[in-house]
């Protein structure tokens, strides 16, 4: 992600046209899909492109969780690959 804040306009407007309906967590998930249409991240030293995408859908699925949960939830994901 660049150093400075970017609008995600495919996820937002697609979370806006179901304003009118249930949000439920695969309303989510289709918007989860969506950010790596909205953003295109650097790979360096510091992370990779798909480790910074991984964290933004994660981030993505916390909001949904707290927001339904109405608490503070820590989400782990660990992907653990073997070369």
């Amino acid at each position: 992600m660049p150093p400075y804040a970017i609008f995600a306009f495919i996820m937002t407007f697609f979370l806006i046209k179901k304003l009118n309906e249930a949000q439920t967590e695969d309303t989510f998930l289709k918007a989860q899909k969506l950010i790596s249409e909205d953003f295109s991240p650097i790979d360096d030293m510091r992370a990779s492109k798909n480790y910074r995408v991984d964290v933004a859908k994660n981030l993505m699925m916390k909001f949904f969780y707290e927001v339904s949960s109405q608490k503070n939830l820590r989400v782990i994901s660990w992907k653990m690959k073997c070369y």
